[in-house]
């Protein structure tokens, strides 16, 4: 009995039941086949996608999520790659044509001692790999693309969204001169959206149009943004942003301090900025303008702890501040709805942390004041109805 005449819950076992490499060869069997395995839910253990685009290089890898003692750890079962195999004679390794959405590519396909396999490709089908290749391995396995790292920006590039995506490498000390431009990523990140977390090592250069998907990532790492300036800050949605060498003074502070108090910025929980200039600072304006006050140890912890604190050093390689970030000598400002936020300078550090809880003081006076406003109201609709006005106003 073949697999498509078994009941469904037997083909689901049987399928869950196989590697990435197995899945991907048997979907070439025919099209029910592969709807078949398009139609399990494999859940995130299974395939993990991620991009890798280096200079001189293009690879693309299914890693599979393995539970050890102390975490889930990814362990690669297959890549596509146009890497130098070394030593390998690809003439001796079994040579596939592989027909996907109209498109041949002819692949070697390489089964290495410690279990993982490679496709390996040929340059000219560099194209094809960032385009037909990805797809069909997002639509195979159900799976946004859940990591890229590229040079530069590539336009060949599709994907129904990239969770993690990353220009540059901060380890290659030959790039760092690289510049992306921020027309081209805005252009770039309309077609393909950056789901959670933008990474930018390159030289940040240029102007993005006001309504660009650049300002609505989760997590923002900018690692040179010189150009990057009070207008950035106040057009950015998401939660936490990381930016080094930003054109910030006192001043964009300010402003920025003001946006997130007449309720803006409302996802933000974390940002950091270094400027290219030192900060002078004038704690009296903090006060007058947002009430600015010290640590209140009754309303909250001394230490911000902000969860991307390993991706940040990792991705920029700039340690901003440490994981456990002491606010004690930080000034709180509180917004009309209780929300609390520290500020915080160093010499060329802006940081600004909004705590995950609210206080029930300002909830409390903001409740009352309606409640007041309510009963004024009511009594004065009582006054209209016994034919008596009385004017509230004083």
């Amino acid at each position: 009995m073949g697999l498509l005449e078994l009941p469904w819950l037997v083909q689901e076992e049987l399928l869950k039941a196989l590697d990435v490499v197995s899945l991907f060869m048997l979907s070439f069997a025919s099209k029910k086949t592969k709807k078949l395995i398009q139609s399990v839910r494999f859940g995130e253990c299974k395939a993990n996608i991620f991009v890798d685009g280096k200079p001189n290089h293009f690879e693309i890898k299914l890693l599979s999520l393995f539970p050890t003692d102390f975490a889930l750890i990814f362990k690669s079962k297959s890549s596509f790659s146009t890497k130098d195999t070394g030593d390998i004679n690809l003439k001796k390794e079994p040579k596939l044509a592989l027909d996907i959405d109209g498109c041949t590519l002819k692949v070697r396909r390489i089964d290495c001692s410690n279990q993982e396999t490679i496709f390996w490709l040929n340059g000219k089908y560099l194209k094809s790999m960032y385009s037909v290749l990805v797809k069909y391995l997002c639509n195979l396995f159900n799976e946004k693309v859940h990591g890229v790292e590229l040079h530069k920006v590539k336009k060949h590039l599709i994907a129904d969204g990239i969770r993690d995506m990353k220009f540059g490498d901060i380890r290659d000390y030959n790039n760092h001169n690289e510049i992306i431009k921020a027309k081209n990523l805005d252009k770039f990140l309309r077609r393909v959206p950056a789901k959670d977390c933008l990474t930018i090592t390159y030289k940040l250069r240029g102007r993005f149009p006001s309504d660009s998907p650049f300002y609505r990532v989760l997590d923002l790492l900018v690692n040179d943004g010189k150009e990057i300036t009070r207008t950035d800050l106040l057009l950015f949605e998401g939660e936490n942003a990381f930016i080094c060498r930003a054109n910030i003074d006192f001043s964009d502070v300010l402003q920025f301090l003001k946006h997130w108090m007449s309720g803006k910025s409302r996802n933000l929980e974390t940002m950091i900025v270094s400027t290219r200039d030192a900060l002078i600072v004038d704690k009296d304006e903090l006060r007058k303008r947002f009430g600015a006050r010290r640590w209140n140890p009754k309303q909250r912890a001394q230490n911000f702890v902000y969860s991307l604190y390993d991706h940040v050093r990792s991705a920029i390689g700039k340690l901003l501040c440490d994981k456990d970030f002491d606010c004690s000598t930080g000034f709180d400002i509180e917004r009309v709805d209780g929300r609390l936020a520290t500020i915080k300078f160093t010499k060329n550090r802006f940081f600004f942390f909004v705590w995950n809880h609210i206080l029930t003081s300002r909830v409390e006076e903001c409740r009352k004041t309606s409640l007041d406003a309510i009963t004024e109201e009511d009594e004065e609709e009582e006054q209209q109805d016994n034919g008596t006005v009385i004017s509230l106003d004083y």
